[in-house]
């Protein structure tokens, strides 16, 4: 399009479905990008803790829903063109130890992670990432935890942005956070409740890039370079969730997330209602167990 030039609002519309399998020391997931953007990919994953130990291996491809770009592909308004729809194939290893890795009491916890993808999409150039963490977190009085993280990864190339060939999702030559995470819980006679709160400092640099990674058979304006840059700022990630029995086959959960991990801001709402098959009553403090995914984290419940 001519330089200046702008186009409508784009959305996109699907519908996905995805097959899991979830126990403590295995996990399976097979499913699609939703049908109906105008890229789609297979995702899946498989989780391995052998012996339901403290380490954990994963093979993940997954949709990167950075932008409706990256996640959905778009169609350029004025060739046709359709690019975008990035799929991540990443492999991780995390060892981690405390009351979460081997189901025992423990005043003192932390875990170190490792993990490295290759990333690919639809008329997009090729990357790969290698990334890692690391934390300790301890328990101050009985429901109060507070802790200390590093994190940092790596991308060969920088494809944050949506002209053609380019990925539209984060991805930092250079990227550190360092943060102090706080966790509170607490449990009561027909409800519980979990408040998290992380505040550090982040550091993104980015390397210039070309307008046009890739030319997709196009005929293209002379090539341009988006600048390098880089940035150092306050990072937090706060959430809030909150768990009631409603009746003895039914509980109600709700939660709330605000963050600026990477380089934009995310907030969310969100509820679930569960319907069990065996009663709690309701005047003990017993709680349902949260169902774990394939990950095995529990997508809804207090952890």
């Amino acid at each position: 399009m001519p330089q200046g030039a702008t186009f409508g609002e784009q959305t996109a519309l699907g519908f996905a479905g995805e097959g899991q399998i979830s126990t403590n020391a295995f996990g399976l997931a097979f499913g699609t990008s939703p049908q109906g953007f105008p890229v789609a990919n297979f995702t899946g994953g498989l989780r391995f803790r052998p012996l339901n130990g403290p380490f954990t291996f994963m093979a993940v491809r997954e949709n990167v829903q950075d932008s409706l770009l990256s996640y959905a592909g778009v169609r350029d308004p004025g060739t046709g063109i359709v690019w975008g729809g990035v799929a991540s194939n990443t492999g991780s290893f995390q060892f981690k130890w405390g009351p979460s890795a081997n189901g025992h009491y423990s005043r003192l916890g932390g875990y170190v992670t490792a993990s490295g993808g290759f990333l690919q999409g639809k008329n997009v150039a090729n990357n790969w990432e290698a990334g890692g963490s690391a934390g300790l977190y301890g328990q101050i009085v009985q429901g109060l935890t507070v802790g200390g993280n590093v994190s940092g990864m790596h991308y060969d190339k920088n494809l944050q942005y949506f002209s053609l060939g380019q990925g539209g999702y984060f991805s930092p030559q250079q990227f550190g956070l360092v943060s102090i995470p706080i966790s509170w819980f607490a449990r009561h006679r027909r409800f519980e409740y979990q408040i998290r709160a992380s505040a550090g400092v982040q550091y993104i640099s980015l390397d210039s890039s070309p307008f046009y990674p890739t030319s997709a058979g196009a005929g293209l304006p002379p090539q341009g370079f988006y600048s390098r840059s880089t940035h150092t700022g306050p990072a937090y990630d706060v959430s809030a969730r909150l768990g009631y029995r409603i009746a003895p086959h039914a509980y109600f959960e709700t939660f709330a997330a605000a963050n600026n991990a990477r380089n934009y801001a995310m907030q969310s709402i969100g509820f679930s209602i569960k319907f069990l098959v065996h009663s709690l009553p309701t005047d003990t403090d017993l709680h349902p167990n949260s169902i774990p995914d394939w990950k095995g984290d529990p997508p809804f419940g207090i952890q």
